[in-house]
């Protein structure tokens, strides 16, 4: 594969991270706003998941913008202990739409979607986070149409 074709290659990174200190929701949500708005003016898709002080963040698109994206994070203070789990080409992207989906890990939740163990990315494989984040996905987008579909019943 030329240079050309591998620098434009569709890509996926997984890593995770600790928090400095415990985030309050409205500090998490103004991360997932900064995310969201930089990943769609670079066509970055992908998924940002917090709980127990620790971040799991996917991020899908071109090679490059993957790669200085994730440079770019690792520099950011609010969090240490990166671990890089993946970064691998991929012939499609799992959070197609998603400039950056959010996710507030409960340990309740992970019980309801089949994870009976604690929210721990920093020890799973890219497989297991993979399958987390779209499980959990799943279960937010089918919990966030009910509630929508009980408030306008009303």
């Amino acid at each position: 594969m030329g240079q050309n074709n591998l620098e434009n290659q569709l890509s996926r990174l997984i890593y995770c991270s600790e928090a400095i200190k415990p985030l309050p929701m409205d500090g998490f949500m103004h991360i997932r706003r900064t995310a969201r708005d930089n990943n769609e003016r670079n066509n970055i898709t992908g998924l940002l998941a917090y709980g127990e002080g620790r971040f799991l963040q996917i991020l899908e698109g071109n090679r490059d913008i993957v790669s200085e994206t994730y440079a770019r994070i690792l520099g950011d203070p609010l969090h240490h202990s990166c671990c890089l789990i993946q970064f691998t080409s991929c012939s499609e992207r799992f959070f197609d739409g998603w400039t950056m989906r959010h996710l507030t890990v409960q340990q309740d939740t992970l019980e309801q979607i089949g994870f009976y163990e604690r929210f721990q990315p920093q020890l799973w494989s890219a497989d297991r986070c993979l399958s987390f984040a779209l499980k959990y996905s799943v279960w937010t987008c089918k919990n966030e149409a009910e509630s929508h579909s009980a408030l306008t019943a009303v």
